[in-house]
């Protein structure tokens, strides 16, 4: 098994609060959330190492995660990270990802997105 550590409400997209999900196996950011119960339930992650001829390598979240760089990463909308993962790693979060839950009273991260005009 491989941890996620949470960092909840460090994240916030165009004023809206998002959790993030750092995983330890794919060592990036898997889950960005803004369900408050999915960082009580997604602690970690179990991976099914290849079958040789029979079965590829799997990771039980695989079509949960968003993380672009993890082989493993199943998910459909699959995203580069790597702007979160640098600010989580400038702010020190990223040494102290440990398989714990970090809660924020107010995020740390503030992202604007522009929307698409129809």
């Amino acid at each position: 098994m491989h941890k996620v550590t949470w960092f909840i409400n460090v994240l916030a997209i165009n004023g809206r609060k998002y959790s993030v999900g750092y995983c330890h196996y794919g060592k990036g950011v898997a889950f960005v959330t803004k369900d408050k119960l999915k960082p009580y339930f997604v602690n970690d992650v179990l991976i099914q190492p290849e079958i040789e001829g029979h079965m590829p390598a799997m990771c039980s979240d695989g079509i949960f995660c968003k993380n672009k760089k993890c082989p493993l990463s199943r998910g459909q909308a699959r995203h580069d990270f790597s702007e979160i993962e640098k600010k989580l790693e400038l702010l020190g979060l990223i040494n102290k990802a440990n398989g714990k839950k970090w809660i924020f009273d107010k995020p740390l991260i503030e992202i604007t997105v522009a929307r698409d005009k129809k």
